[in-house]
C-alpha cells in the first residue's frame, strides 16, 4: 500500500502510516480529532462483552508495543487477518480504504425501548479511509457523513433488515476513521458534491455492497426477505400439510419433495423478485410511505389493499399454475388456525401462504394417485 504498510499477526492487523496522519475517529480507543501513526483491527470473541472496551483496547496497544497517544483501535468479531478488505485509488485523488465487514446485530430506528434490546456479539463494520490530500475540519466531518451515507445505502440495497418491516442502516457497533496526510494543500470540503466526497462514497458503497453480498448465504438472504429461515419454512409446510395429508404416504417422501422445491426456489430470480416486491411493500407500509395508506390502515390489514393477494396469486401461479393458486387459496382460508401465519404482517402473510401453497401443490401433484 502506498499510503501505509499492513502487518498481519495472529488475530490483529496493524496499519502503519508512512508519515503521521491527522484523523477523525469514532473508534473505541483513539477517538476524536488526533494525529495517528498506527491503526489496529483486532478480532475479539463473538460473545465479547467487556464492560470497559476502551481499557481492553488500550491493553492491546500496550502488548503490541505501539504508541498510546497515536494509535486507534477497531474491535470486531470478524477474523481480521482473513476477512479484511483493502482498496486503493491513485487518480484523481489518492485514497486508500481498509475495512472489516460483519453483519451481525443490524442497527435500525427502533420502536422498542433501547434498554430492552439484547445484543450478543461484536461483529461490526469498521472502515478506515485515508487520503493523500490534507483536509480541513469541515472536510473531515463531511467525509464521515459520506462514509455513513454510502454504508447505509449499500446495506439497504443488500436488503439487510432488523425485522420484517425495518431496514438496517449499519450494525450497532460500527466505527469509522477518516485520515489525511498532513500536506500544505488542504481541501476545504468533503461532501458528495466534491471530488474527494464522490470518490470516497463510491469506494465505500461498492466495497460494502460487494462484501455483504459475498458474506450473505442463500439462507441469510431468504430470512431477510421472507422473515423465516429455510428450516422454519420446511416445518411450516409440514404443519399445514398435516391438515390434508395423503393417506399411506410416508412423511419422509413429503419432506424430500418440499426440500427439493425449496431448493429450486433459491435459484429462481423471478421468485426472489416477487418476494422482494412484497418485502419492500412491508417496509413502506410500516413507515406510512405507501401513498393513501396510513400506518393504522396497514397495521389493521385494510381491506382496501388487494395488491398483497395479487402478488400472492402471481407467485403461486408462476410456481405451479392454477393448482398452485388454488392451494394458496386453501391456506388463506385456514391460516387463522396456524399461529405462525396469524402473527405475520399484511404483505408477508400472503408471501408465505403463496409460497407454501405452491410447494404443497407440487407435493399433491406428485403423490396423489392418478
Amino acid at each position: 500500500m502506498e499510503l501505509a504498510k499492513l502487518h498481519k499477526l495472529s488475530d490483529v492487523i496493524v496499519i502503519e502510516f508512512h508519515d503521521k496522519v491527522r484523523a477523525l475517529s469514532s473508534t473505541v480507543y483513539g477517538s476524536g480529532f488526533r494525529e495517528l501513526t498506527h491503526v489496529i483491527f483486532k478480532t475479539v470473541n463473538k460473545d465479547f462483552n467487556n464492560p470497559n472496551p476502551r481499557a481492553y483496547a488500550e491493553q492491546v496497544v500496550r502488548e503490541l508495543g505501539l504508541p498510546l497517544n497515536s494509535t486507534a483501535v477497531f474491535l470486531t468479531a470478524v477474523n481480521v487477518t482473513q476477512e479484511h478488505v483493502v482498496r486503493e485509488i491513485k487518480k484523481p485523488i489518492p485514497v486508500m480504504l481498509v475495512a472489516t465487514i460483519g453483519l451481525s446485530n443490524p442497527a435500525c430506528i427502533c420502536k422498542e425501548n433501547i434498554e430492552s434490546i439484547k445484543y450478543t456479539c461484536a461483529s461490526t463494520i469498521n472502515i478506515l479511509v485515508v487520503t493523500e490530500y490534507g483536509l480541513s475540519d469541515n472536510a473531515f466531518v463531511d467525509l464521515v457523513g459520506v462514509v455513513s451515507g454510502a454504508k447505509a445505502l449499500a446495506l439497504t440495497n443488500v436488503g439487510l433488515t432488523c425485522s420484517l418491516s425495518r431496514r438496517a442502516f449499519g450494525t450497532v457497533t460500527d466505527a469509522v476513521i477518516v485520515a489525511s496526510c498532513m500536506k500544505e494543500k488542504t481541501l476545504p470540503y468533503g461532501g458528495p458534491a466534491t471530488k474527494i466526497g464522490s470518490l470516497v462514497g463510491k469506494l465505500v458503497y461498492e466495497t460494502i455492497l460487494h462484501e455483504s453480498l459475498r458474506k450473505l448465504k442463500a439462507g441469510d438472504k431468504f430470512k431477510n426477505i421472507y422473515g423465516l429461515s429455510i428450516e422454519e419454512l420446511e416445518r411450516l409446510c409440514l404443519k399445514i400439510y398435516s391438515y390434508a395429508p395423503i393417506p399411506q404416504v410416508p412423511t419422509n417422501r413429503v419432506v424430500s419433495i418440499i426440500r427439493r422445491e425449496i431448493e429450486r426456489i433459491l435459484y429462481d430470480p423471478n421468485i426472489w423478485s416477487i418476494a422482494i416486491a412484497l418485502r419492500e411493500l412491508e417496509i413502506r407500509g410500516n413507515t406510512g410511505t405507501i401513498p393513501e395508506l396510513s400506518i393504522d390502515e396497514y397495521i389493521s390489514d385494510s381491506p382496501k389493499i388487494i395488491v398483497d393477494e395479487t402478488l400472492g396469486i402471481a407467485l403461486s401461479m408462476y410456481i405451479n399454475g392454477w393448482k398452485g393458486m388454488f392451494c394458496y387459496y386453501w391456506i388463506e382460508r385456514i391460516k387463522d388456525k396456524v399461529e405462525e401465519l396469524k402473527k405475520l404482517p399484511m404483505f408477508t402473510d400472503d408471501l408465505v401462504c403463496s409460497l407454501i401453497g405452491a410447494i404443497l401443490s407440487k407435493v399433491y401433484d406428485e403423490l396423489i394417485p392418478r
